[in-house]
């Protein structure tokens, strides 16, 4: 008898973009590595923490910008948008340095210059933000949420109500996800999306029997 397999902790190139079907020609979440290295040693721990817990691959993604990224379990084999995004431990940082948070205040001055309170709100967020700290965020996807009141996106749709939310510690967002996501729920979703993905395959294929003629053999003169 082999020896069980044990987790993995990978971590993703990017997916190619495509709009209505086609190529977009960039990368969504190619980051691969956060841009400081305290915030890529956070989302590596947490990586290390949910694959601990819960006995499973874990894989690691970074946006393009590399500012933001997080620990999500392998829920499925099939990897692409909205796959693997159900159980995650995220973590950010708003600017990289006081030079980047600056440079962002210009920009905001010079771009939205007809727009005053817009100007004053970016500013005092920008202002609020301390450059180079980790902030850490629980993620639980909509096909996984217990509790749909928790929803902190799409509160008003079930189906697609989502949490994403602080965390004090990656430690503390670990139990939030143990404590209000169900990996039940999404095996029982991923069933259905199967189920449902054969009766449509099949009904392709029942159409297209159907408009499919028999060719007659001619005689031969």
């Amino acid at each position: 008898m082999s020896a069980p397999k044990t987790p993995e902790i990978s971590r993703s190139p990017g997916l190619p973009a495509s709009i209505l079907g086609q190529p977009a020609y960039f990368v969504a979440g190619g980051g691969y590595r956060g841009t400081t290295a305290d915030l890529d040693a956070t989302v590596a721990r947490a990586a290390e923490l949910l694959r601990d817990a819960y006995g499973m691959d874990v894989t690691i993604r970074f946006n393009s910008d590399r500012k933001s990224g997080g620990a999500f379990l392998v829920t499925s084999e099939t990897d692409g948008f909205g796959y693997n995004a159900e159980i995650g431990i995220c973590a950010s940082i708003a600017f990289r340095d006081e030079d980047e948070r600056a440079r962002y205040i210009e920009r905001t001055r010079q771009r939205w210059a007809d727009h005053p309170t817009i100007v004053a709100n970016s500013i005092a967020w920008a202002e609020s933000c301390e450059p180079g700290k980790v902030s850490v965020q629980a993620h639980i996807g909509a096909f996984a949420l217990t509790d749909k009141s928790l929803a902190s996106g799409y509160e008003d749709d079930p189906a697609r109500g989502y949490y994403h939310g602080e965390a004090a510690t990656i430690e503390d967002a670990l139990a939030f996800v143990q404590a209000n996501g169900s990996l039940e729920r999404v095996r029982e979703w991923q069933a259905l999306t199967a189920v449902a993905h054969f009766l449509v395959k099949g009904g392709e294929t029942l159409r297209a029997a159907k408009t499919v003629r028999p060719t007659r053999s001619r005689r031969a003169r």
